[in-house]
């Protein structure tokens, strides 16, 4: 009855043996990173995490395989990164990359993968559309941020907590907002 329990609380909770053991593999895979033991990984074969990058607590990295409609979705995440608390990496079958020296805050969600309901009438299917997602080096994202699938943010980009990123933008930007607006560093102090 007791292990019953157990199963059921860790299933709740998000974890069972093989997201357990997924993360046993990833954290064996890069021995010079710190993966909290209470990160969420599914499919560790595509998952690269540079040298000296920190995955803190309660992280989701979530790539999925190839079949016979989609290619298989990759997470590349570069040297010297800090990916804060409940944070959730969904590269489904698409590509999220982020750049080295970058901070990700608490409770970000960047996608790579969208669901598309078909309007066909008294249609079932869904769809899925894949993108890139692309974070360039030492961006700074404070906590709630939200990168759309597709998005683009270029190298040494700062991100206000709780904005929204969607499209393509260069480097050295400021965003703020829902949706984010980008102003350029060199014109925040006036």
């Amino acid at each position: 009855m007791f292990q019953r329990l157990t199963y059921l609380f860790d299933q709740l909770k998000g974890k069972n043996k093989s997201t357990t053991r997924e993360l046993e593999l990833l954290s064996a895979k890069f021995p010079l990173c710190h993966i909290s033991e209470d990160a969420f990984v599914i499919s560790h074969r595509f998952i690269d995490l540079g040298p000296k990058t920190k995955i803190n607590r309660g992280v989701q990295l979530i790539a999925y395989g190839k079949n016979e409609f989609f290619t298989e979705g990759k997470i590349t995440v570069g040297e010297n990164c800090l990916i804060s608390n409940d944070t959730k990496l969904f590269a489904g079958r698409g590509k999220i990359v982020i750049g080295n020296n970058a901070e990700v805050g608490m409770n970000c969600f960047i996608s790579a993968q969208r669901r598309v309901l078909s309007r066909a009438e008294n249609s079932e299917e869904h769809a899925m559309e894949v993108f890139d997602t692309i974070i360039g080096d030492e961006c700074l994202m404070g906590s709630g941020v939200i990168i759309v699938e597709g998005s683009e943010i270029g190298k040494g980009c700062v991100i206000a907590a709780g904005a929204v990123i969607s499209g393509i933008y260069g480097d050295n930007l400021f965003f703020a907002g829902n949706p984010a607006r980008a102003i350029p560093k060199k014109n925040m102090n006036g």
